[in-house]
């Protein structure tokens, strides 16, 4: 089942302790919209990876080893 949000698609960090709530069908659209935060760029980490992503050939871990320095 999708749920519309009238958002353009993109991709969501969903906090752990949220992971029940945004799963669970039955949750209503304002409790999903209460989920939808911006994710503290302090928490995140950003490094370049391998061209080797860009082919569903290559199905293993390798793909998401960093090269180079953090971003």
């Amino acid at each position: 089942m999708s749920r519309h949000l009238n958002l353009k698609q993109r991709g969501v960090i969903v906090p752990a302790k949220e992971e029940a709530l945004w799963l669970e069908p039955a949750t209503d659209i304002k409790t999903l919209k209460a989920i939808l935060k911006a994710y503290p760029s302090s928490l995140m980490e950003a490094y370049e990876i391998s061209t080797l992503i860009n082919s569903p050939r290559n199905d293993s871990a390798e793909v998401l080893k960093p090269i180079g320095d953090g971003i």
